[in-house]
C-alpha cells in the first residue's frame, strides 16, 4: 500500500464515481449530455439556449441538439424569448424537475456511503486536501 501512487488511487475514485453516474443515467434513460444538461438547470430557473450551451461547455449547435432531445423527452420546455425571437428560453418541466431531484438524491446517497464512518473534522480535512489537489490540475 505504501508504494501505491496517488494518481492511481485518484483514478480509481474517478472511475468509481463515473460508474455510479452511469448507473443513474441508465436507470433514468439519459445520455451523458442529457444527464449533465438536466443538472445544469436549477429548479424554477429560466435560461437561454446560449447560456445552456455555455454551462455545458458545448457549441450552440451541439447544445441545441441536447435541448431537442430533452424537449422530446419532456424534461425541458422551450419558448421564444419575448425580447428577441431568435433567442429561446428553456426551463425544467415538472418531469424534468422530478428527474433532477432523483439524480441529486442518488448522488447524495452515494456521497453518504462514501463518507460514512468519517468524523466531520476528518471529512472537512479530506475535502480541503482534495480542493488543494484540484487547484493543481
Amino acid at each position: 500500500m505504501g508504494d501505491e501512487k496517488l494518481i492511481d488511487i485518484l483514478g480509481e475514485i474517478g472511475e468509481g464515481v463515473l460508474a455510479h453516474e452511469n448507473k443513474i443515467r441508465a436507470k433514468l434513460g439519459l445520455s451523458e449530455a442529457e444527464y449533465n444538461g438536466i443538472l445544469c438547470i436549477e429548479h424554477e430557473e429560466k435560461i437561454t439556449c446560449k447560456e445552456f450551451s455555455k454551462r455545458m461547455d458545448l457549441s450552440v449547435s451541439r447544445g441545441s441538439r441536447v435541448i431537442d432531445r430533452l424537449c422530446a423527452k419532456k424534461h425541458i420546455e422551450r419558448v421564444d424569448c419575448e425580447s428577441d425571437r431568435r433567442c429561446k428560453n428553456i426551463w425544467l418541466t415538472r418531469d424534468g424537475t422530478d428527474v433532477r431531484q432523483r439524480i441529486v438524491e442518488e448522488l447524495q446517497n452515494f456521497e453518504d456511503v462514501l463518507t460514512s464512518g468519517y468524523p466531520d473534522a476528518k471529512l472537512m480535512l479530506l475535502k480541503s486536501d482534495f480542493r488543494l489537489l484540484c487547484g493543481k490540475l
